[in-house]
């Protein structure tokens, strides 16, 4: 399971550093809802193959990988949002016995789920027809990624580029719309 940052996983905003840091993800003893509190060592997987063998990621053997192991048709599944926090939470909380609240983690981690949801609009919208129609997935992932940081570092306002604009509530709305304006315009 990758454990990097967004951020901290690239290189120029798109290309993925060498190595990332990960954790092994194994098959387990089910863990109850209940019994997640004190369990801080692993993060509980309960469904992540959609079977009855429960997993988790072990919390306390992170390491790195190299990024030209990671694969597209290989990854089982991406987090959710609270997914995301929970881990993060947990990993936080292993690591230092500090324990966050997801508030605050969700208010850090906010401008980037609607980057990350704005860029998957993106590819949805670009890169996946010209993948259908036979271009390099890899390729294209990597062309539509920069085509969509350049409209990510336009100004909006205050000289704020978008995504840094995205830190402030207040003009999440506004990078929205005009990132769809974007995508409008070709």
């Amino acid at each position: 399971m990758i454990l990097s940052h967004p951020c901290s996983l690239r290189t120029d905003g798109v290309r993925l550093i060498q190595r990332v840091q990960a954790l092994p993800v194994v098959s387990s003893t089910e863990i109850p809802i209940g019994g997640w509190k004190g369990n801080y060592r692993v993060m509980p997987l309960p469904e992540l193959r959609g079977n009855d063998t429960p997993h988790v990621a072990k919390l306390t053997e992170f390491g790195m990988v190299s990024a030209d192991d990671l694969d597209l048709d290989h990854r089982i599944c991406a987090l959710t949002e609270i997914g995301i926090e929970l881990l993060q939470q947990r990993f936080f909380h292993n690591q230092s016995r500090v324990k966050v609240e997801l508030p605050t983690l969700h208010k850090q981690a906010a401008p980037m789920f609607v980057e990350i949801e704005l860029w998957t609009q993106w590819n949805e919208a670009y890169a996946e027809p010209r993948i259908e129609q036979g271009e390099d997935r890899n390729d294209v992932l990597q062309q539509e990624g920069y085509a969509f940081d350049q409209v990510m570092r336009r100004p909006i306002q205050n000289d704020l580029t978008m995504r840094d604009a995205l830190k402030q509530e207040h003009f999440r709305a506004e990078v929205r719309r005009e990132v769809l304006r974007a995508m409008e315009n070709g």
